[in-house]
């Protein structure tokens, strides 16, 4: 406690206006949001040994992170590390006890060989830092700090913190994430599964969305030429059914090295008897007869899903009813690590929940896909779609047309319901079909017409982009930028957080 009281006389005896705030926790995150401030109003003292033997007190903006390449650069060295916490004790610090008006003292004493501020310093009002106190922040103007900290380099070693500069007293919109796997085009189960939502979500929150081509090759690796096409696929079928990419961040998983970095850290927290157990890798194994010899790539994927969540910190993640254990290690992932290392690094990312149903397959299977070649695409012309819907599974007991027929499990009626703005004819061809009084035929052509209407402006938008594939590949590659930006913020503090950032 005597640095504690050296400040408090230090404050009283320059007559210094200033405020100790009661806090629960030391981490950044919970005093941000116990005191309502901004991230840009909170200060960080860190300590770093270099050249050796030297030490340096680094005055750290909380929306900031230190850039490491900057950092040596402009200490001449080429070797930088957070000093342990024996190191901490060495010069007269308590570890997660620093404050900024100690900085002073120790470099009198010849234990700090230098101080640095950033200039982002310079460019805040209020200041809530460490106080040295365990259960006390300090809130003092930084003009009035300033003038408390004589001797210091003033210095241009920052980059933003990503995550941090977006949180405003959690008044930002909230990240949601989703993506593909890059292996064909997208059909109707997928439109009304999740691009319809995700038209929806990029109003709503700030939208990222994944080609994930690195877990598409892990059971397509020898065929890759089939994932890069995929991918161009993919994105004219996002833009036919209506995804602005200046709305939404579409990005391509292996332009993000970033999620690899931090899929490796997140494994230490990932048991391979976990991931044996994990009830969806365990059925996705089976389906693709993996049971005998599965891929390593493919066995480790959900821990990359994890890494992907948690690149941006998404709040949401959209997906089915079987995915939603995905989530949840995602959120035991996130847990472990903060509660490891005592720093709320990440969030907990939620299941957002969408269609109950999957589409079935035109053959009545449940599920609608390119290798059960039962699929209506988005690509499809209109003879095309015409042609699917006369084969579309009807009632298999009804022989003539003045049968009774049965509606449920009916594909062509799910396809009325889903498409079919009309209720009342909806209604009118039911209570015909379960009579006897209507034939498969007038119930399909009835749906050719209902899908159609809705199909041709999506096709129509999916020819146009056809003709700026090349453009909307660019539009990719920058969202990929973005997104390792912010992924690359994220890395930082997990290397922060485990004291190995050089």
């Amino acid at each position: 406690m005597k640095h504690f009281e050296f400040i408090k006389d230090l404050l009283e005896k320059r007559n210094i206006k200033h405020s100790f705030h009661k806090v629960s926790s030391l981490s950044i995150d919970e005093i941000v949001k116990s005191l309502g401030i901004k991230y840009s109003e909170g200060l960080s003292t860190l300590i770093f040994r270099y050249g050796g033997d030297k030490y340096v007190g680094i005055l750290r903006r909380d929306d900031k992170n230190i850039d490491s390449k900057k950092l040596k650069k402009y200490l001449g060295t080429s070797r930088v590390s957070f000093a342990s916490d024996e190191e901490l004790k060495s010069i007269g610090f308590e570890p997660g006890l620093a404050s900024p008006l100690v900085l002073d003292l120790l470099q009198g004493e010849n234990k700090i060989n230098k101080i640095l501020i950033d200039e982002s310093f310079f460019e805040m009002n209020k200041v809530i830092c460490g106080s040295t106190s365990s259960e006390l922040a300090l809130e003092i103007k930084r003009t009035d700090l300033e003038k408390l900290i004589p001797i210091f380099e003033r210095v241009d070693i920052m980059v933003p913190n990503e995550r941090r500069q977006n949180v405003l007293n959690d008044t930002r919109k909230k990240r949601i994430l989703t993506g593909d796997r890059p292996t064909g085009k997208l059909h109707i189960g997928h439109l009304f599964g999740s691009l319809m939502n995700r038209v929806k979500f990029q109003e709503e929150y700030e939208t990222f969305i994944l080609i994930a081509n690195i877990h598409a090759l892990s059971d397509n690796r020898d065929n890759p030429e089939k994932v890069k096409q995929s991918i161009g696929e993919l994105l004219c079928d996002y833009y036919a059914s209506g995804l602005d990419f200046d709305k939404s961040t579409v990005y391509i998983q292996s332009e993000v090295p970033e999620t690899h970095e931090i899929f490796m850290y997140l494994s230490n927290f990932v048991s391979v008897q976990q991931l044996m157990h994990n009830p969806t890798l365990k059925t996705e194994i089976k389906q693709n007869n993996m049971e005998d010899s599965t891929p390593l790539g493919f066995f480790i994927y959900p821990t990359h899903q994890a890494a992907d969540i948690l690149c941006v910190n998404a709040d949401l993640v959209p997906v089915g009813k079987d995915q939603a254990p995905m989530v949840e290690d995602c959120r035991e992932i996130a847990r472990k690590f903060n509660n490891t290392y005592k720093k709320e690094v990440f969030g907990q990312p939620k299941a957002h929940f969408g269609v109950p149903k999957n589409v079935p397959g035109i053959d009545g299977n449940a599920k609608m896909g390119k290798s059960l070649n039962n699929g209506i695409y988005l690509s499809d012309s209109e003879e095309e779609l015409k042609k699917k819907i006369m084969s579309v599974y009807t009632d298999p007991n009804r022989i003539h047309a003045t049968d009774k027929g049965t509606v449920e499990g009916n594909v062509a009626f799910t396809y009325h319901d889903l498409f079919n703005s009309n209720k009342e004819e909806v209604a009118d061809l039911k209570a015909r079909y379960e009579a006897g009084k209507v034939g498969d035929v007038e119930v399909k052509e009835k749906l050719f017409a209902a899908m159609n209407e809705v199909l041709t402006p999506i096709r129509e938008k999916r020819r146009e982009a056809e003709g700026k594939k090349a453009e909307l590949v660019e539009k990719a590659v920058e969202g990929s930028k973005k997104v390792s930006k912010i992924a690359r913020g994220i890395a930082d503090e997990m290397k922060e957080a485990m004291k190995i950032e050089f």
